[in-house]
């Protein structure tokens, strides 16, 4: 009998995906659009994506011994479930290519300056399919450690920046309007990739009828953490910082001691 995986470790690989794709980009790019405003593109971001949200809960709770690329079709017809099919495909590729470059770019620009980017891209394309041939059940485990980790340590940055917020940097709040911030935020809840929560059927999840609640919950924690770590980052460096670096959450996280080794 196949083993499946209980609503914390789907949980937590939600987590993962999530948590992992918008740090890489959704900072970048709001930062780029609305400035020392990026945060308050963050919340508007936040909310637009709770509409996809439950609208992937309501395909995911929908026949769930059927694939995904079967569901579509059923509820929004052949057509236009194919058309669908081809667009998260095609979403999750260009995700897939932005992440594995700007990761790659991000480790050769601040640790392995003279390592050539094609070989590190292809050393994480090694590792990503390596991984994914484990199975959701050894994935969902490892990611629990994960997330419980990248928890802890975002407990401790949080204490270790606290010295480091000045709420002035905030000012002037929209100085130029809210029409950035609202760009920004559209932005943001298309990179949040959301319908990776339909990548695990409901079937393979023990007690599936509580999974909705974890679903929403996760996606809560989630986009709370990344419009606290935007908020952070712009009270930190202040507005002219701010837009300067390329990274600028990792730019923040360096002002504390805990991350001192990685230097």
């Amino acid at each position: 009998m196949k083993e499946k995986i209980n609503n914390i470790e789907f949980s937590s690989t939600l987590f993962l995906i999530l948590f992992s794709c918008t740090l890489g980009i959704a900072p970048y790019i709001t930062i780029k659009i609305a400035g020392i405003d990026s945060y308050i593109g963050s919340i508007i971001g936040s909310i637009i994506g709770l509409i996809p949200l439950f609208i992937f809960i309501y395909i995911f709770n929908y026949e769930i011994d059927k694939p995904i690329y079967q569901k579509t079709k059923i509820i929004f017809g052949n057509t236009l479930g194919t058309i669908i099919n081809i667009f998260l495909t095609i979403l999750y590729f260009i995700l897939a290519i932005t992440i594995l470059f700007n990761t790659s770019n991000f480790i050769i620009s601040q640790y392995l300056t003279d390592t050539p980017i094609k070989l590190v891209i292809i050393i994480l394309s090694l590792t990503a399919y390596h991984t994914s041939n484990k199975g959701i059940t050894t994935i969902s485990k490892i990611s629990l450690i994960y997330t419980l980790i990248i928890i802890i340590l975002f407990i401790m940055a949080t204490i270790g920046l606290i010295p480091e917020i000045e709420l002035d940097n905030l000012k002037p709040v929209l100085e130029y309007g809210i029409k950035n911030p609202i760009i920004a935020g559209m932005t943001y809840s298309l990179v949040l990739p959301i319908s990776s929560l339909l990548i695990i059927p409901k079937k393979e999840i023990e007690n599936y009828y509580k999974t909705t609640k974890y679903i929403i919950i996760t996606y809560l924690v989630t986009t709370i953490m990344i419009i606290f770590m935007s908020l952070v980052a712009c009270a930190c460096l202040g507005r002219y910082l701010i837009s300067m670096y390329q990274y600028p959450v990792y730019i923040t996280l360096k002002k504390i001691s805990i991350f001192g080794f990685i230097d």
